[in-house]
C-alpha cells in the first residue's frame, strides 16, 4: 500500500533545496519556509457553552454547535441555536474538535456559538486560510500525543496552538491550496462514483435476496397470492407460517446492563455494534461475568443459533458459529433457535430482504429509536419451502450474493486507498516533499 502511494507521489517533483530541521518532524524542509507554532500565525478560540436553557432547535438565533456531531464533509450542520454565547466563530473560521474524535475539522460558513467541543482558528495575515485548512489535516496527528480524559480524549486550545506551522509564502501557500482544491476534488468525485457503484451493487444484493426468498429459484413456478401485504405471491408450493411456529425456544432479548467482566473466566458478549450482517467481529466481543451469563441463561447461544438486532437498526442477523457456542447477548439483539421446518442460512437471508424490511415499517414506531418486540417478531409470517428447497435457495445466494459481496469488498479497498492517497498528498504538499507551485496552474 505505501509503495503504491509512493509511486503516484513521484510524478510529482521535489523542491530543489531543503535543510534539516534538527526536529522528529519534520527532518527536512525547503530551504526558504519558515517553522512556526500555529499560535504564532493564527488566533485560537476555545468554545464555552452557554447556559443550557439559553440553546433551543435550530429555528432562529445565532447557530450554537456543541462539537462535531455536528460537522458535515467541509461546513457543519447546526441543529441548536441561542441568543448569545460567550464563544464565536465567524465565517471562514476553522473549526476543530477538542473532544473525541480530536481532530475533526470543518470550516465555519456562517457566524456560529460554538461550545467546549470546539476550538474557532483564525489564520492571521501570513497564514492563508485555505492553506491552513490543509496543513491541520497533515498535522493533527500530534494531538494524538497530548490527547487525555477520564472519559473520553480532549485537548486543550494550548495544545492547538502548539501545532506545528510550516509556513512558505503567501503566494506559495495559496498556489498549495488551489492545487490541492483540483487534485483532492478529482480523488472525492471518483470516490463518490465507487460509493455509488457499492450502493447499486447492495440493492442488486437486496433484490437477488428477496426474490429467492420469496418467489424461489424455478421462474416458471406456479404462483399464488400470500394474502400478506408486505409479501405478495409466493411459489403455490410453499407454506406460509408465522415465526413463533418455527422455533424450538422462546425468542429472547439480551442482557440489560452488561457487567463487563474483566476476569480471563469472562463470558463472551455479542453487541449489536459487533454485528453485520452474516457475520460477527469476533475480535471486538466484551465480556460478561459467568454469574450475569446464567441470570440470562435464555440467551446463551449454540451453533445454528440465529442472531437478530432488534434495536435501532433492525435486521443485522448472523449465524451462531462454533467459536460463538457458550457467548451471550446485549438487550439489543435477539435469540432465535428454528426447529427441524427451518434452515437458519434461509431465514438468516430472509431477514436481509426487502420483504422482512418492509414488515418492520409497516410497525408502529413506539419511541425515537425503532424497536422491533418479540411479540412482533414472532408474527412475522415466513415464507417457507421444504427445508430441502430452502437448502437449495440458500446454496444459489451464497454463489450470487458472495460475488456481489466480492465485488463490494474490492470496491471498497479501492475506496480506503483513493482515501489514503489523497491523505498522502495533502501531507506530501504541506510538508514540502513535493513542489505543486507549476501544477497548480
Amino acid at each position: 500500500m505505501e509503495e503504491i502511494r509512493q509511486a503516484r507521489l513521484r510524478r510529482f517533483r521535489p523542491y530543489s533545496e531543503y535543510r534539516n530541521t534538527d526536529l522528529a518532524w519534520p527532518r527536512a524542509l525547503p530551504s526558504h519556509w519558515e517553522i512556526l507554532r500555529l499560535k504564532l500565525a493564527a488566533g485560537i478560540t476555545a468554545g464555552q457553552s452557554p447556559p443550557s436553557e439559553a440553546v433551543r432547535d435550530a429555528a432562529g438565533g445565532l447557530k450554537f454547535l456543541q462539537g462535531n456531531a455536528e460537522f458535515g464533509e467541509v461546513n457543519p450542520t447546526p441543529r441548536f441555536s441561542c441568543d448569545e454565547a460567550p464563544k464565536r466563530a465567524k465565517p471562514g473560521d476553522i473549526l476543530l474538535s477538542v473532544r473525541a474524535p480530536v481532530g475533526a475539522i470543518n470550516v465555519a460558513d456562517q457566524p456560529y456559538g460554538i461550545g467546549r467541543g470546539l476550538c474557532a482558528i483564525r489564520p492571521r495575515s501570513g497564514l492563508a486560510r485555505e492553506y491552513a485548512y490543509y496543513l491541520l489535516f497533515a498535522v493533527r496527528w500530534q494531538l494524538n500525543l497530548t490527547a487525555s480524559g477520564s472519559t473520553y480524549d480532549a485537548v486543550t486550545a494550548g495544545d492547538v496552538g502548539d501545532l506545528t506551522a510550516l509556513v512558505p509564502s503567501l503566494s506559495e501557500q495559496r498556489a498549495i491550496a488551489s492545487f490541492l482544491d483540483r487534485e483532492t476534488a478529482k480523488i472525492d468525485e471518483l470516490v463518490a462514483k465507487k460509493e455509488q457503484l457499492i450502493e447499486l451493487l447492495q440493492q442488486k444484493r437486496t433484490a437477488l435476496i428477496t426474490r429467492a426468498v420469496t418467489q424461489g429459484l424455478d421462474p416458471n413456478v406456479f404462483m399464488k397470492d400470500s394474502g400478506v401485504e408486505w409479501l405478495g405471491r409466493i411459489p403455490a408450493h410453499w407454506d406460509l407460517k408465522p415465526l413463533k411456529y418455527l422455533i424450538a425456544a422462546p425468542l429472547a432479548y439480551g442482557v440489560l446492563k452488561p457487567d463487563k467482566y474483566e476476569g480471563g473466566d469472562g463470558v463472551l458478549l455479542i453487541r449489536i455494534l459487533d454485528v453485520e450482517m452474516g457475520e460477527v467481529h469476533e475480535n471486538q466481543v466484551e465480556r460478561i461475568s459467568p454469574e450475569q451469563s446464567i441470570e440470562y441463561c435464555r440467551t446463551i447461544v449454540n451453533p445454528g443459533d440465529l442472531i437478530l438486532s432488534v434495536v435501532g437498526t433492525i435486521g443485522r442477523c448472523f449465524v451462531v458459529p462454533e467459536s460463538l457456542a457458550g457467548a451471550n447477548l446485549s438487550r439489543a439483539l435477539a435469540r432465535i433457535q428454528l426447529g427441524p421446518q427451518g434452515d437458519a442460512r434461509f431465514v438468516e437471508y430472509l431477514f436481509a430482504s426487502t420483504a422482512f424490511r418492509t414488515f418492520v415499517d409497516l410497525i408502529p414506531a413506539g419511541t425515537a429509536q425503532k424497536v422491533l418486540n418479540l411479540g412482533d417478531l414472532a408474527d412475522f409470517v415466513v415464507p417457507l419451502p421444504q427445508v430441502r428447497e430452502q437448502r437449495e435457495i440458500v446454496n444459489r445466494l451464497d454463489q450470487e450474493v458472495g460475488a456481489v459481496d466480492s465485488l463490494a469488498r474490492r470496491i471498497a479497498a479501492g475506496i480506503e486507498r483513493l482515501k489514503e492517497f489523497r491523505t498522502a498528498l495533502i501531507s506530501a504538499a504541506v510538508t514540502g516533499k513535493i513542489d505543486v507551485r507549476e501544477d497548480s496552474e
